[in-house]
């Protein structure tokens, strides 16, 4: 039977887009095959995590692979070491990720990272860590024209200037375009206690649905900064980042935690050269390569290039939530109208779902009357998948422990 149609529905657009201490920072490396690249920091206190990869051809598939290392460790001043943890694998790690427990590390030490690989052995320099610095506030702002929201940190420590670096991990909350009270249920399958014996359409219960979801991602931007002309290691209300007024990230629930580290003058100075070289018309390389050299070296052959740098850290966090039903922020400028919705016949149901559809919530005929009369079946709204599933624009349904509203 030829499908019904019915009236259209306004959607909200909603698009959707990291590891504590690992700077998710890809230079250009056009024409640079084959150069190790280290990602991490030793973080005093807690679990280090580590990136090992190489830089490939440009043609490549992919611009970087891991690197299949062995040894990782952490070696502290006093002969400490901290190993890997296999999680039981034995041998080189092709996974090119690695994690290093130093909950128990002892702060006045010096450390250093270490791993072989292909053979050559790498260390870090040895180092110490950095006083850290408290942060004070973590707010926001929205210009006069409301159209961007500047995200925006203070932070002071006693010495008398000192370099920053922050990680930002956000979190949003968001919703799919078309809400659904029903699914679809498989045969065979089963659905709060009860055995599905055919093809069917279910309502959801306890609170289930699929329009609420949440999504995670860390911000791949270089946020630094120096107090060192200033006359105190002190910054109020310094900019970390900006959003648009359409970002749909800040549709509805906004959360970032920022991770704040004290980094030494080498290292500010390295990240900065990876910054402006990597943004330069010349690419990373230019003008020469050992200006962004890193503290990781061959130690047997101190001429290989290597890029990264493993600070010594200990970071303080700070969370900061959004809500846009409070400051009234959010604007899609690109609002369109739902699909169509279908209402197939039941014998057409597993071919809609088949291709890509789902049901969202009951029919309700024109005349009321059809309903009772005998042998009627109970149709349904279809959509597709896209516009109903949340879950498809690149979230979850696990909701963070710490957030602020009651939706499941």
């Amino acid at each position: 039977m030829k499908p019904r149609l019915v009236f259209r529905l306004p959607m909200l657009l909603l698009a959707i887009l990291a590891t504590a201490c690992v700077y998710d920072f890809n230079p250009d490396l056009s024409g640079k095959e084959g150069i190790l690249i280290v990602e991490g920091d030793i973080v005093l206190g807690q679990t280090s995590s580590f990136n090992i990869r190489r830089s490939t051809a440009l043609d490549s598939w992919n611009l970087f692979e891991y690197a299949a290392y062995s040894n990782l460790r952490v070696e502290a001043s006093d002969g400490t070491l901290y190993p890997e943890r296999s999680f039981g694998l034995e041998g080189p790690f092709i996974s090119g990720t690695g994690q290093i427990d130093l909950s128990g590390a002892d702060p006045s030490l010096e450390y250093r990272l270490a791993f072989d690989c292909d053979g050559r052995h790498y260390a870090t320099h040895w180092s110490n860590a950095v006083p850290g610095a408290v942060i004070d506030s973590l707010s926001f702002t929205i210009n006069e024209a409301r159209t961007d929201l500047a995200v925006k940190l203070s932070t002071h420590s006693d010495e008398t200037s000192g370099y920053y670096r922050w990680t930002a991990v956000e979190t949003w909350e968001y919703l799919s375009e078309a809400y659904s009270s029903h699914f679809f249920a498989p045969a065979g399958t089963t659905y709060y206690g009860i055995k599905v014996e055919r093809d069917t359409v279910l309502p959801y219960q306890r609170g289930e649905n699929l329009i609420y979801c949440w999504n995670s991602a860390q911000r791949s931007e270089l946020l630094m900064a120096t107090t060192e002309s200033l006359s105190e290691d002190r910054l109020v209300n310094h900019q970390l980042y900006t959003l648009n007024y359409n970002d749909e990230r800040v549709s509805r629930v906004y959360s970032v935690e920022v991770s704040q580290t004290r980094i030494s003058e080498e290292a500010y100075r390295y990240w900065e050269k990876m910054q402006r070289n990597s943004t330069d018309i010349g690419g990373l390389f230019s003008p020469e390569p050992s200006e962004v050299r890193g503290n990781v070296v061959n130690v047997d052959d101190a001429a290989e290039m290597v890029l990264g740098f493993v600070s010594i850290v200990k970071p303080v966090t700070k969370r900061l939530f959004i809500l846009d039903s409070e400051i009234l922020f959010y604007r899609d400028p690109h609002r369109v109208p739902l699909p169509e919705r279908e209402v197939p016949e039941r014998d057409e149901w597993t071919n809609y779902y088949q291709r890509g559809y789902l049901p969202t919530t009951v029919y309700e005929p024109p005349d009321p009357a059809e309903t009772t009369k005998p042998g009627y079946i109970e149709l349904y709204h279809w959509l597709p998948a896209r516009c109903v599933d949340c879950r498809l624009k690149g979230g979850t349904k696990n909701k963070p422990d710490y957030w602020p509203t009651p939706e499941i």
